[in-house]
């Protein structure tokens, strides 16, 4: 998720939004979608929809964890 999303990823491509400080119900959400296909993005949505396929359960809930709690100062 890091090299893409953050924290710290100042060349980041800005068609891949910072997960920094999002609501972390958001960010669950968003994760589930992709995982069955439901989310819809961008040309790279695809790629999320890969990662996402994966996920377990507490895969989603410690990166909801983890992404909502880092400061929004962490955004490239």
């Amino acid at each position: 998720c890091a090299q893409c999303h953050g924290p710290g990823t100042s060349d980041r491509n800005r068609l891949y939004p910072a997960l920094a400080g999002q609501p972390a119900s958001y960010l669950a959400l968003q994760l589930q979608l992709f995982a069955q296909g439901g989310r819809g993005g961008t040309r790279y949505a695809h790629l999320m929809e890969q990662a996402a396929a994966g996920l377990q359960p507490w895969d989603i809930r410690a990166l909801r964890a983890y992404y909502a709690s880092r400061p929004v100062a962490e955004r490239p």
